[in-house]
């Protein structure tokens, strides 16, 4: 048994299939910070720079670099 805080898109299949019980937080505006590490002074590859650029899209704001 425990506690655990996941994506909702994570938890489909498991309540669906009744596996797991989802409880929502009650308190709204809870967020979870995303960042990205990469080595400064080189070139990140085009399917990195592509994963970034999918991010940045969907989270509808730039990182800070």
């Amino acid at each position: 048994m425990g506690v655990s805080i996941l994506p909702r898109p994570a938890l489909h299949n498991e309540e669906k299939a009744r596996t797991l019980v989802v409880r929502p937080f009650r308190e709204p505006g809870f967020t979870r910070p995303i960042g990205i590490i990469f080595r400064r002074g080189r070139e990140m590859s085009p399917a990195a720079r592509a994963f970034l650029a999918l991010l940045e899209q969907d989270l509808g704001r730039q990182p800070a670099r």
